[in-house]
């Protein structure tokens, strides 16, 4: 009976043993997979990530370190299953429930991303990015003063932050709000958010305003900066033809037709043919 009992203690401490180099042994492909990680050398890093998480599965740390290279990778589907198993290690984490839903975003789950991010936001109430994302999320499926709601809440953390204040604007454009509308776009153009669609969407607003002079000023720049999109030689010739110059209206109708713009209505079909 005491051979057996020592042989027993014997079995204890090699396996303590084992488990204390197994958990060293991950310790120090961690760290070379973070030292790869850091000279962007991500394949070899994500490949001594996993070689970390085979020793030590338990290792909440490379699953976040991998998930986040294959984030970087747009390999969402995988990216998600490592934070979900950062979170099963260590639950309430609001920026891991963050990753967790913009994984589900980006794989076109929007109602699994909206209770995921409902879960960081009721832990960090103010966290900037899952408030972006949320709002972007209301604002895609048209439920504006939601969106409203967050990018209000977003501006007043980060008043530096010109797709913000895009999107900001979108959200009261889509409830008629042109004032507030022009202004966030405005501000958004001013913070660098430079591109031909909010160039386009001031000349929307100014239309909608009846400010048909700066609707096409603002036509023309987002012409200059795209001058294959027909839609903005459409929104020109409105704005023209409600100035009254027909002729240069039916100029830029036609330029719209031949680049393909396809929501022509009839009777400008008509008018230009």
């Amino acid at each position: 009976m005491k051979i057996i009992k020592n042989v027993f203690f014997s079995i204890i401490f090699l396996t303590n043993c084992n488990l204390l180099f197994s958990q060293n042994t991950a310790k120090d492909l961690f760290k070379k997979a973070e030292m790869y990680d850091s000279i962007g050398n991500i394949e070899s890093a994500a490949e001594y990530y996993t070689k970390a998480l085979i020793l030590d599965s338990s290792y909440k740390n490379a699953y976040f370190n991998r998930g986040s290279i294959l984030i970087q990778e747009k390999q969402f589907a995988k990216a998600q299953k490592d934070f979900v198993c950062y979170n099963q290690i260590a639950p309430n984490d609001p920026e891991v429930l963050y990753l967790i839903s913009i994984c589900s975003y980006y794989i076109d789950d929007k109602q699994s991303a909206l209770k995921t991010i409902n879960k960081s936001l009721s832990i960090d109430s103010m966290y900037f990015d899952a408030l972006k994302l949320r709002g972007s999320i209301y604002l895609e499926t048209k439920n504006y003063k939601l969106a409203i709601a967050d990018f209000e809440k977003t501006t007043s953390i980060r008043s530096d932050d010109a797709e913000i204040f895009y999107l900001k604007g979108q959200s009261y454009d889509g409830i008629n709000e042109y004032e507030v509308a022009l202004n966030s776009y405005i501000k958004s153009n001013d913070l660098g958010y430079n591109n031909d669609q909010i160039l386009n969407n001031i000349g929307h607003v100014y239309f909608k305003l009846n400010n048909f002079s700066n609707a096409i000023i603002y036509f023309n720049k987002a012409i200059d900066l795209n001058p294959t999109n027909g839609l903005y030689y459409f929104n020109k010739g409105i704005a023209l033809n409600q100035m009254g110059f027909t002729e240069n209206a039916k100029e830029c109708w036609k330029k719209s037709k031949a680049l393909g713009y396809s929501e022509i209505p009839k009777e400008i079909l008509n008018v230009i043919n």
